[in-house]
């Protein structure tokens, strides 16, 4: 039994509330992430698929249609699906990952000149995403061999 219309195709989703706004700023996250990534997916400079990551977990937040479209997209769903499915960070995208942080960081210290306390903030939140990103693996574990147990005598 059913209670209560059909939503249509057009309604919001009936599982995330609106409540309070949060969807509409996890729909933007989402958006502005999906642009960037999309960057970084055609630009070999600026890695795209940790902000398609986070595109991901907003639209998760926010919309089962956009999380779905992103996961199953012809060209930026497979960078998702890998890290989803594998759980590693190659060495290229490591490297330029920490390169991009460190010219962003000497930018902002040398050239912008901003203040020590945005710098020591900015320092301390690019420590936290190059600790990830180190300690993440940079290839797939070997598949080990089940080892053949022969019953006892």
């Amino acid at each position: 039994m059913h209670d209560g219309p059909t939503p249509k195709p057009t309604d919001p989703d009936p599982e995330f509330s609106t409540a309070n706004g949060s969807r509409v700023l996890f729909l933007c996250i989402g958006w502005t992430c999906v642009v960037i990534g999309a960057a970084g997916v055609a630009l070999p400079v600026l890695p795209g698929t940790p902000f398609l990551i986070i595109a991901l977990w907003a639209f998760s937040k926010s919309s089962t249609r956009f999380h779905d479209w992103l996961l199953g997209h012809r060209f930026l769903g497979p960078p998702i699906r890998r890290w989803r499915e594998e759980r590693v960070i190659p060495v290229h995208v490591k490297v330029t990952a920490l390169s991009a942080m460190a010219l962003s960081f000497s930018y902002l210290a040398f050239v912008l000149k901003v203040p020590w306390y945005v710098l020591t903030a900015v320092l301390g939140i690019m420590a936290i995403g190059a600790f990830y990103i180190l300690k993440s693996p940079s290839r797939m574990a070997p598949k080990s061999e089940k080892a053949i147990k022969t019953p006892a005598e």
